[in-house]
C-alpha cells in the first residue's frame, strides 16, 4: 500500500493542473464457514 501511495504522489504532485488527490483500496474478502464433506 504504501508503495502504491509513494508512486500516486510522486507522479501526480509533478502536475501543476493536479491540485490534490485522494485514493481508496475497496476489496472483499469470502469465506465459506461451512466445511463439505469429503468423498471418497
Amino acid at each position: 500500500m504504501d508503495y502504491l501511495h509513494g508512486f500516486l504522489m510522486d507522479k501526480f504532485t509533478e502536475r501543476r493542473e493536479v491540485v490534490g488527490f485522494r485514493t481508496s483500496v475497496i476489496y472483499q474478502h469470502a469465506h465459506n464457514q461451512v466445511l463439505e464433506p469429503l468423498t471418497p
